[in-house]
């Protein structure tokens, strides 16, 4: 019998195939931390959105005459780097629907007065693309 007729799988062979499944793996691995931080970025931005839109209808309504201050969505900063915009509780958070949303990771609300906009600010932050985002506009 010959040597060279053996059919066995070589050593190469199957270093070969070790490599290649390493290579796969690491793909799989990049492919699924990139479609978390994609999830992640998405949560926030639509917390963020909604978090303006119900902060909008209180700052009309403040505008209007038809509650006080006291009764817009946050408490206010008066210090800081944020001074002057309104920190949001879970209690907030969970009043606009955002049960899911946590208040720890700092979701602000900037009011504008003057022209009735409304800045919603997350002072964590959100990767998307290799950019670190903080303000609504910022992102959308």
């Amino acid at each position: 019998m010959n040597v060279r007729d053996n059919k066995g799988i070589t050593l190469i062979t199957l270093v070969i195939t070790v490599i290649i499944l390493a290579i796969l793996a690491y793909a799989s691995v990049s492919i699924g931390i990139s479609l978390l931080n994609t999830g992640k970025y998405t949560d926030v931005q639509t917390f963020m959105i909604t978090i303006q839109n119900k902060c909008d209808i209180r700052l009309n309504q403040y505008i209007m005459g038809d509650i006080e201050e006291e009764e817009l969505y946050g408490e206010k900063q008066e210090s800081g780097n944020l001074a002057g915009t309104y920190k949001l509780s879970q209690r907030d958070l969970n009043e606009m629907g955002l049960s899911k949303a946590n208040a720890k990771e700092g979701y602000y609300v900037a009011y504008d007065f003057d022209n009735g906009t409304v800045e919603v600010i997350y002072e964590t932050g959100v990767e998307n693309s290799g950019e670190i985002y903080h303000n609504l506009s910022d992102m959308i």
